[in-house]
């Protein structure tokens, strides 16, 4: 199998893999913004997305890095901007925290859903 950059993957631990959000048969809300072309974008952004639902769905804190390497490919910048459309009402209105981790003036964050939030992973 590979993935959207073409690259392999597989394996049992690969959450590209596992997920059900490889072929979408379900109604996707739509991305929105200046730069937003829904042909070069949707697919990716909602595929990342559902991945960093089910990957937090465990309520365990993680930093950007940290989501970044449980399997969720993209930038931190686009991890950060995925777990703001969780919050959001049209991609399921998700309680996401935010913390300060370690010393404060590094601006290390760590982001956890709520555990009552999350009741229907894709």
């Amino acid at each position: 199998m590979q993935g959207w950059g073409g690259e392999a993957v597989g394996g049992a631990d690969n959450i590209w893999v596992n997920m059900r959000v490889l072929k979408h048969t379900r109604a996707e809300p739509t991305f929105d913004g200046d730069t937003f072309e829904a042909v070069h974008d949707q697919a990716r952004l909602i595929t990342l997305l559902d991945a960093v639902k089910l990957l937090m769905q465990d309520g365990a804190p993680r930093t950007l890095a940290e989501i970044r390497a449980g399997g969720c490919r993209g930038t931190e910048a686009s991890i950060s901007a995925r777990l703001r459309d969780l919050r959001k009402p049209k991609f399921g209105g998700l309680v996401v925290h935010r913390a300060r981790r370690g010393d404060p003036k590094l601006g290390l964050h760590e982001y956890w859903l709520a555990a009552a939030s999350v009741l229907d992973v894709p």
